[in-house]
Formats: C-alpha cells, structure tokens, sequence
C-alpha cells in the first residue's frame, strides 16, 4: 500500500511539471483528467494520506491558476486584435462642423463626444485641435484664442457649453424662429414648406429643452395662422391641427407642381411625336 502511494505521489508530482509546459485549456485539462483518474481508483486508505492529500491539494490550486493566467492572456490578446478596428472606424469617420446655430448644438456635441471625446486614443491636445477644426464661422471666436494644447480643451469646451447649452437662450431663439417667419403665400410650395419646417423644428426644440407646450400651443397657433394670406382653416385653436392644415397645403402644392411637369412632359412629347 505504501507503494502505492509513493506512486499516485510520483505521478502528482510528474503531472505537476508537466503542466508548467503546457499551454492550452484543453491540454491542462486532459492532463489533470489523466491523473484524477489514478487517484479515483485508489484504495479509500491512501487517499486518506496527508502526503497524497497535500499534493492534490497544490495540483488544484496550479491548475487552477494556469487556467486563469492562459485565459487572461487571451481576453488581452482578443482586446488588442479588436481595439485597432473599433479606433479605424471611429477615426474614419468624420467630425461634423458647428457653426453656432444653437438647434444644431446638442447633436454636434452628442457626435463629438462619441468620436473624440470620449476617444482613449486622443490626447488633450488632439481633443484641442479637432474642437478647433470642427467650431467654425463666428463661433469659432470663442475658443480660438485658446492654445491648443492638454490644459486648454477642458476650458475650450466649457465655453461652448455655457454659450450654447442655455436654456433661456434656446428658448428665444425656437419662438424667434416663428414670430420671425415672413407672411406665407399660400399658393406657393417653397413658403408653405419654409413655415412647415421652421414650425416643426421650433416646436421639436422647445420640447427639447423641457419647455411645457400645453398652455402655449393656442398662442403658437395664432401667431402660425395670422402668417397666411388665405386658405386659413376655420375655428382652428390646437397647434397639431394647425401643422395637419400646412402638411395637406404642402402635399396638394407639392401634388400640382408634378401634375404641371407632368403636362409638361407630355405635350413636349406630343410636339415630338408631330413634327417627325
């Protein structure tokens, strides 16, 4: 029995130094099987042996940290494979301009925060110098008399932000976008649509900035309806009824202006038809 021991000993400790040059799971694995089973066909009295015992112990806990250190090892090797493709794409894509209009201020900063920003592979400095490139006409101004170096970005886009990311003054500026729209006529495509537009867009910033419509639409209507020339729906109060009334002016516009083309085309292809 003691030989026996001294065998399942022997093989522990030769599995054991044949671990440390393995180099995969599945290798490590079929190792540490091969030797379980010799210890589980045993007699129940030598694996009661402190000796046998101690060194099962110690192969558990190396095959145990082989395991770890061979799959930190690969989840390294998986991130430096993947990092290049995820900085390629994010470099291949371009960084939008702002040129100070404050509607288009949180998309910009939402792009830019996702391509550079929030980017490990920038320093402060490059952050710097592609917030430069990207803020351009008047805007531009505020930050250019900035360095472009680490310490300089943080103030730079602070700047920004306390300009543009002001409520009172985006809020002038939607119902500014409206009250300033010219009369509309009626009968032509491009006015119809310029007010359609300004509408929506102003109305889509309010509610952006968390500005409570409920108790202003009739006001917003009114001012909307005292634009048009004619066609001017009747006992209309609700704001989305009045942006429906100019959605179906435009289509009905948008409709005549292709049935004109239309005749166009076919009477030139008449004249064609004739003079052949």
């Amino acid at each position: 029995m003691e030989l026996e021991a001294r065998g399942i000993i022997r093989e522990v400790e030769c599995t054991m130094i044949l671990m440390d040059s393995l180099e995969t799971e599945k290798d490590i694995e079929t190792a540490f099987d091969f030797i379980g089973k010799i210890v589980k066909t045993a007699e129940r009295e030598i694996l009661t042996d402190p000796e046998i015992q101690e060194q099962w112990r110690r192969l558990l806990i190396k095959k145990s940290k082989m395991l770890a250190a061979i799959r930190e090892a690969q989840s390294k090797i998986a991130e430096r494979v993947e990092q290049p493709y995820s900085i390629i794409n994010k470099r291949e894509i371009g960084v939008p301009t702002f040129s100070g209009d404050i509607s288009e201020w949180e998309s910009f900063h939402d792009i830019f925060k996702s391509l550079v920003h929030d980017a490990p592979y920038y320093t402060n400095a490059e952050k710097m110098h592609r917030l430069k490139a990207a803020v351009i006409g008047e805007t531009s101004h505020i930050i250019q008399h900035l360095r472009t170096q680490d310490n300089s970005y943080d103030e730079a886009l602070q700047l920004l932000k306390l300009t543009y990311e002001n409520r009172r003054v985006l809020f002038n500026k939607m119902v500014d976008d409206i009250l300033d729209q010219p009369t509309m006529d009626s009968e032509s495509t491009k006015s119809v649509k310029q007010m359609l537009d300004a509408t929506k867009n102003s109305i889509q910033g309010l509610k952006t900035i968390n500005i409570q419509l409920e108790n202003t639409e009739i006001f917003f209507a009114r001012v909307i309806l005292r634009k048009q020339q004619t066609r001017k729906p009747r006992e209309t109060q609700k704001l989305s009824d009045v942006i429906q009334f100019l959605e179906q002016q435009n289509l009905a516009l948008e409709s005549e202006v292709e049935d004109k083309l239309l005749t166009i085309e076919m009477k030139k292809n008449k004249d064609i038809h004739l003079c052949r």
